[in-house]
């Protein structure tokens, strides 16, 4: 089930599990000096080969024209940036997608132990690198709504309704099988957004021993929080990436079910959902 801490709190429930999982954890840590930028430095030192095995194996979002899919997709997607204290200023990048009106979801990796959060904003429309200034931040509140490490999401409330230019994302209502092709959408190393779709598919078998969804899409740092479609009709949100931890190289995902299972609030969210999809090959009622 999930809890609600305040960060003092969240810092002591993650505890060791959080920190020796840091190692291949996918959050970015960045250059605090650079913090309310939306374009950020990016070290050629992080720039490293994915969790696929292949260096960079993504696309920029904006090489696909607007009414595309996967600029449809990507819409309610956003980078979250993460200014905290422990032993100086720091700062971390991930993923987050919109799912409510004043609500975003992430990897629970995403929140540092052992530090005090300064500020959080989310930048959204960052998917052209050659646009930055179509890019809109928004504030995100310190204490997370809801965290849960076990099952490893956090939720989030945000500030000025991004929900109202950009959407949120649907939920799946379908479990993902072995080997089922998937997309992910993200921020890789803080940068503009990009799709992960090469070699970006379930593993088989598909859930590990321990639950999560194991997958092959390339996941570089800052992936963590990033969406993962099922591409089948209609695009919608299938799992939530945490870390390129997996066996034998393979990166690690939540599985929205289970999710949906720990958090009373998705829980009401995706129950909303269904009230208003239309069912039939376009619709978003398929089992």
């Amino acid at each position: 089930m999930f809890k609600s801490y305040s960060f003092t709190a969240i810092a002591a429930s993650l505890g060791l599990a959080f920190l020796t999982s840091m190692t291949q954890a996918e959050p970015f840590e960045g250059d605090p000096m650079a913090f309310g930028r939306v374009v950020q430095p990016v070290p050629v030192r992080s720039v490293r080969v994915g969790a696929a095995g292949t260096r960079n194996m993504n696309e920029p979002l904006s090489v696909f024209s607007r009414n595309s899919p996967m600029r449809i997709a990507a819409s309610p997607v956003g980078r979250l940036d993460v200014l905290y204290s422990s032993n100086g200023n720091k700062v971390r990048h991930c993923t987050a997608v919109i799912v409510g009106e004043d609500l975003i979801l992430t990897s629970d990796l995403c929140l540092p132990a052992g530090g005090i959060i300064v500020s959080m904003t989310l930048v959204m429309g960052y998917d052209d690198g050659d646009m930055p200034s179509s890019a809109q931040a928004y504030t995100v509140d310190h204490t997370p709504v809801e965290v849960d490490s076990e099952t490893g999401y956090a939720l989030l409330q945000v500030f000025g309704a991004p929900s109202l230019r950009y959407g949120t994302v649907r939920f799946a209502r379908r479990s993902v099988l072995a080997a089922q092709p998937l997309w992910m959408i993200a921020h890789p190393v803080a940068g503009p957004m990009r799709i992960a779709r090469r070699d970006c598919a379930a593993t088989d078998p598909a859930m590990t021993e321990d639950g999560f969804l194991g997958h092959g899409c390339d996941s570089l740092p800052g992936t963590s929080g990033a969406p993962l479609f099922d591409i089948s009709r209609p695009l919608t949100m299938a799992a939530l990436h945490r870390s390129g931890n997996g066996p034998e190289g393979d990166a690690v995902a939540v599985p929205l079910s289970r999710i949906i299972e720990a958090s009373p609030r998705i829980a009401r969210i995706a129950r909303e959902q269904l009230k208003t999809c239309q069912p039939g090959p376009g619709g978003g009622c398929r089992p």
